[in-house]
């Protein structure tokens, strides 16, 4: 789903299409969405309960230090 534009709606949109598979995810690219602190605020829980993921790119969508501190949780092994 890169370079999508998705914005932070959209990234709400698919935190419950990310839930639905959140134990066969293990791979989930987000670059380039312009996702933002709100993307990545609605994207954190779903992301946490992914544990099968390995891989996951949200790079170049201006996350800035708040959204990078909303993901940290989520991303911690």
């Amino acid at each position: 789903l890169r370079r999508n534009e998705l914005g932070g709606a959209g990234a709400m949109a698919l935190v419950p299409a990310i839930l639905s598979c959140s134990q066969q995810l293990t791979t989930l690219c987000l670059g380039e969405n312009l996702l933002g602190v709100a993307g990545a605020t609605a994207l954190a829980p779903a992301i946490q309960a992914c544990s099968q993921l390995a891989t996951l790119d949200l790079s170049e969508n201006g996350l800035g230090a708040v959204g990078a501190a909303a993901l940290a949780p989520a991303v911690q092994a």
